[in-house]
């Protein structure tokens, strides 16, 4: 691996608007985006299921045409449960480009009604894991083992390595990116920022060896926080990693949109 991460992060794959829980309407959202200097802004509102899409697509479509930013459209589905069923189908899938899953406090076994005993939990973390990777919708996992403010809680420190590696393997199998978040430390308020980075850097050194790609994302709730890499670079560079581990959001959101013209989208 190299020893030194990237100098600039060159976008932002995580980003709320109004539309959801967002702070900031799209426009100063996307406005942030290039003040910044960002190429490619991904905006991943939530998604619980059922709300329409269409027009907020076609708002983002909008926004990419009046922006030199690249503004991808996309969503943050929730992983329902320990089975990794997403809040996401194939049909909705198909009118967005970037497709988010995280847990939250509606996962169940695991952000509700988790079970009593550590060995459950995590098992129910990694079959959820695992089984959202496989789904062909989902293209990252959002903040992965964000599971310090859960119920049931467990720091980077105590997820076992076989466990890790098995989730790295699912994920670099069906393509699934993992998302290294700027916010992440907020999920471990049990840990001071500098016991943070260095419990995740083994698991990111895991996941690095097992080829999984990995994106950056602000996870921003406000257009101030747009861009805001700095974290996600200091977790690249303590881990080794450089911009050949990122994907590349441009040229994906490009390759989509030509396969959604010609109706290939998750075809």
């Amino acid at each position: 691996m190299p020893t030194h991460g990237p100098k600039r992060l060159p976008y932002d794959a995580h980003v709320h608007t109004t539309n959801s829980d967002g702070h900031n309407p799209l426009a100063s959202c996307v406005r942030a985006a290039e003040a910044v200097g960002l190429s490619c802004v991904a905006i991943t509102d939530h998604y619980w299921g059922g709300e329409p899409l269409a027009e907020w697509v076609k708002a983002i479509a909008q926004a990419d045409a009046a922006s030199p930013v690249t503004v991808v459209p996309g969503v943050e589905a929730v992983i329902s449960d320990a089975s990794g069923r997403v809040s996401i189908d194939r049909e909705q899938g198909q009118l967005v480009r970037w497709v988010l899953a995280d847990f939250g406090a509606r996962t169940e076994g695991i952000g509700i009604n988790p079970p009593a005993t550590i060995e459950g939990f995590l098992h129910n973390v990694e079959t959820a894991m695992c089984g959202a990777a496989r789904n062909p919708v989902v293209d990252a996992i959002a903040h992965p083992f964000n599971l310090g403010r859960f119920p049931a809680r467990a720091n980077p420190e105590d997820l076992p390595r076989d466990l890790l590696v098995r989730v790295a393997d699912t994920m670099a199998a069906n393509g699934c990116s993992y998302e290294i978040m700027n916010q992440a430390f907020w999920w471990h308020p049990d840990l001071s920022v500098v016991e943070y980075v260095a419990q995740i850097v083994p698991v990111l050194h895991v996941f690095a060896d097992a080829g999984v790609n990995f994106v950056v994302g602000s996870d921003a709730h406000s257009c101030g926080a747009v861009g805001n890499l700095g974290f996600c670079k200091r977790l690249m560079d303590a881990a080794g990693l450089g911009m050949e581990h990122l994907i590349d959001l441009q040229e994906l959101n490009d390759r989509r949109r030509r396969e959604q013209a010609r109706g290939q989208r998750l075809a």
